[in-house]
């Protein structure tokens, strides 16, 4: 059955895709990298330097600190308390993580109004991390599209880019979204919206089933719900721009509404 095909139609939706937590805007990376080779950082300020010179993550790190200097200096103390207590690294890094993952989420709803051209690069970043997933962890992928979690035990030199990437992406347009708001009123999309992203699946290397069922839930196999998701987040970015942000928009407000 197709998407207007549906008896409940569109009010029945139950946008399985909007499971995904922020479209990954709040994801879980192992973003440290080579932090830590050495005993952790004692103090903020040596905090700072480590994540600076992460040779990995570091231009991660500049770009909180530039857009969001309040939150980097927060988590140079995390990382710092963490070092004067004796935490192990991994309790370290995994309270660095999540102090990252609640201030990203507490800032989610600034990217409904991002203007145009940072939200269509936050897009295509997300899309080129998803392209990086398909091709080399169709399971990871897969996994974002029902959690919108990435926590790899080990990462391609492709993911690696294309996640710091989107990182990056993520705080700017966070960032763009609270300094510079488009005053974009954020409506539901239109049925019409949805139909065109089903119909045009096939030209997007899924199946217009396979792009229903993601959008309402249904279990899949992995390698069709990470064909779906990434026709259905390519089906987005094709709309009209206007349309095209409307949609990521709601998703993200949609999200960011959740307690």
């Amino acid at each position: 059955m197709s998407y207007d095909e549906r008896p409940d139609g569109y009010k029945g939706v139950k946008y399985g895709i909007m499971a995904m937590t922020a479209l990954g805007v709040v994801f879980l990376l192992r973003v440290y990298g080579g932090l830590f080779g050495s005993p952790p950082p004692t103090t903020p300020a040596e905090a700072e330097r480590q994540l600076l010179n992460d040779p990995e993550n570091g231009e991660v790190f500049g770009t909180l600190k530039r857009t969001f200097p309040a939150e980097f200096d927060g988590l140079t103390k995390v990382l710092a308390q963490g070092g004067s207590a004796s935490q192990s690294n991994r309790e370290i890094k995994a309270n660095g993580r999540a102090y990252l993952v609640a201030e990203m989420k507490r800032h989610l709803s600034a990217v409904a109004q991002a203007p145009h051209d940072t939200l269509a690069d936050y897009r295509k970043a997300e899309i080129q991390l998803i392209r990086a997933l398909q091709s080399d962890d169709v399971s990871a992928c897969a996994t974002y599209f029902s959690t919108g979690e990435i926590n790899l035990p080990s990462e391609t030199s492709a993911e690696k880019t294309a996640m710091r990437e989107f990182q990056i992406n993520s705080w700017v347009t966070e960032a763009a979204g609270r300094d510079n708001p488009a005053g974009r009123y954020v409506s539901k999309p239109a049925p019409q919206d949805f139909a065109s992203i089903v119909s045009g699946a096939a030209q997007r290397g899924s199946s217009s089933e396979d792009v229903n069922n993601l959008i309402y839930g249904v279990p899949m196999v992995d390698q069709a719900k990470c064909n779906a998701g990434l026709a259905m987040l390519t089906g987005i970015d094709a709309l009209p721009d206007t349309v095209a942000d409307n949609f990521t928009a709601f998703m993200i407000q949609s999200v960011a509404a959740k307690p």
